[in-house]
């Protein structure tokens, strides 16, 4: 298990930047591995922004799986913002609820459900991270 003590100085730093983490889990063994594949995807497509840091996917990975708490999250991994995400399969259709967490404060920056079928699965990593961007450039540093 990864944990991290952050310095004084990297606190400050993380109060004031738009780092984040994407974590999202599942109700069960299915949904595990449809969790890791879109939150690694979200996680992808937020690194393309230059102005965000994100996570390091082995880090996030090594996050024990108790670790629900975005504060506990953001302190763990040196990173302001912990976006949630929850995912219920279902026959022919995923139940995603998000929430956009400021570690720092613990307010929620945004929240949102997704009710995709499985052949939207492509496209809902993209548009996770393209509201979750719009969020996070609106974000006070």
């Amino acid at each position: 298990v990864l944990v991290l003590t952050p310095t004084r100085e990297l606190a400050q730093q993380v109060a004031k930047d738009r780092s984040i983490a994407a974590v999202f889990r599942s109700a069960d063994a299915e949904g595990d591995a449809e969790a890791g594949h879109l939150w690694r995807a979200v996680a992808e497509d937020l690194a393309k922004e230059p102005a965000f840091r994100v996570a390091d996917t082995n880090a996030v990975t090594a996050l024990p799986a108790l670790a629900t708490a975005p504060a506990d999250i953001a302190r763990t991994l040196g990173i302001r913002f912990v976006l949630l995400g929850f995912i219920e399969p279902g026959d022919d259709i995923l139940k995603i609820t998000l929430q956009l967490v400021d570690g720092t404060t613990g307010a929620t920056v945004w929240s949102g459900n997704f009710f995709p079928e499985e052949d939207e699965l492509d496209v809902v990593p993209d548009e996770i991270a393209a509201i979750v961007s719009t969020h996070l450039k609106a974000a006070p540093l």
